[in-house]
């Protein structure tokens, strides 16, 4: 079974991270175990609260987090949110200070590793939105026969039309609307899905890494 760790950094901007970890419950996991880990960077608009009271109304139970040592001059508080059915576990945490965008990803790296090895860390914007075949096109790249250095996310504005560069680039010239629309792209060639915007002119990306300890 293979690890894999979405993180997401939020700040001042629940509506969108529930939206994304509404995107991430309907992902299939075939073969992959998927978790999820948020770190609110030290939001002023109440999204830590917003969050979890957002979880625990799709079924999720709250368990206190014990914050690693190494990480309580950063780290505020911890709430582990155990799912009701089979979505994944998320973890939710709140830094003391904003640590901008690395750092907030490192954190959520950093409380993962404390938790056990992930094969795979997935880095996704709060604004992201992903199709429900997504997790298995990166996976199929990750472990497919591409050469070395193909495997790559990707950060435009996205398209239901993807047109194919002469250097084997992708240009994208409309929104994608739908799920139907994010998996059709996720299967063109080995390209890796990676950022959407659905019917909104806003956009957010993801990439992924191989896992281990930071």
């Amino acid at each position: 079974m293979t690890t894999v760790t979405a993180i997401i950094v939020n700040w001042n901007g629940a509506a969108d991270t529930i939206a994304c970890l509404e995107s991430l419950q309907q992902v299939s996991r075939p073969g992959c175990d998927l978790s999820v880990v948020i770190t609110d960077n030290a939001s002023s608009d109440g999204s830590f609260a917003a969050i979890g009271q957002a979880l625990t109304q799709r079924g999720y139970r709250a368990e206190p987090l014990a914050v690693p040592s190494d990480l309580s001059g950063r780290v505020s508080r911890g709430v582990r949110h155990v799912p009701g059915d089979d979505g994944p576990d998320i973890t939710l945490v709140q830094t003391t200070d904003n640590l901008g965008f690395a750092g907030g990803n490192n954190v959520g790296v950093a409380m993962r590793a404390a938790a056990g090895r992930s094969d795979y860390f997935w880095f996704l914007n709060s604004d992201t939105l992903v199709g429900p075949g997504w997790l298995e096109h990166l996976r199929r790249v990750a472990y497919g026969p591409s050469p070395p250095g193909t495997a790559i996310g990707s950060v435009t504005p996205l398209s239901n039309v993807v047109v194919s560069d002469a250097d084997g680039g992708y240009s994208f010239p409309f929104l994608l609307t739908s799920n139907t629309e994010l998996d059709r792209f996720g299967q063109i060639g080995n390209a890796v899905p990676a950022m959407v915007t659905t019917g909104s002119p806003r956009s957010g990306c993801s990439s992924r890494s191989r896992g281990g300890h930071p």
